[in-house]
């Protein structure tokens, strides 16, 4: 599983990479143009270099949310480290993709199901007072996941974890893992 998010962010660095390096090519061809020639700039004449248009790729995920929340939750799995597939999976077994959900006899709220009594730090510290708010939510959820990835145990033991399970080996757990393999065969990449 780590193996495909470590490709899916190989894939966005790539063409980081690819639109950084085009854009300082073009630079540095226009620098270039600048001669010394005792002890003075000298401007030769210069053809205009036509910039690149820049390009932009839209990463769309087989999951029922707007494309705005999706590149917010890429956006955040990629600062906390994980694979956006996971959290796309959680949220679909959680909440099935539903923002307005309150589960568990009004103990848990939002697309990932979080539980405000268990996280009222969290909360405090992200800012996120509105768990029925999408991007408050998976917020919250993303750093609660990112906290159990870094004790150093694998994904099955902090899913287990993440739904109450005590890191015992659950459907839950593979439930997700399987619906985040099927969620990165769906990605859909375009310009």
């Amino acid at each position: 599983m780590e193996a495909v998010f470590w490709c899916l962010v190989g894939l966005m660095l790539t063409l980081f990479v690819t639109v950084i390096y085009c854009a300082l090519a073009v630079a540095s061809d226009a620098a270039g143009a600048m001669e010394i020639q005792e002890d003075r700039f000298v401007t030769p004449e210069v053809t205009p270099v036509p910039m690149p248009e820049e390009v932009k790729v839209v990463v769309t995920y087989p999951v029922p949310l707007d494309q705005g929340l999706q590149d917010y939750i890429v956006q955040t799995c990629l600062d906390y480290e994980i694979s956006p597939c996971v959290v796309f999976a959680i949220i679909g077994v959680e909440s099935n993709y539903d923002a307005s959900l309150i589960g568990d006899n009004g103990k848990s709220y939002g697309l990932m199901q979080i539980y405000a009594s268990q996280h009222t730090q969290r909360c405090i510290r992200l800012n996120a007072y509105n768990l029925l708010d999408p991007k408050q939510n998976v917020l919250t959820g993303i750093d609660y996941l990112a906290e159990l990835l870094g004790t150093g145990h694998d994904i099955e033991w902090c899913l287990s974890w993440y739904n109450g399970h005590g890191g015992e080996p659950c459907e839950y757990a593979r439930t997700v893992l399987c619906n985040a393999e099927q969620i990165l065969e769906g990605v859909q990449v375009h310009e």
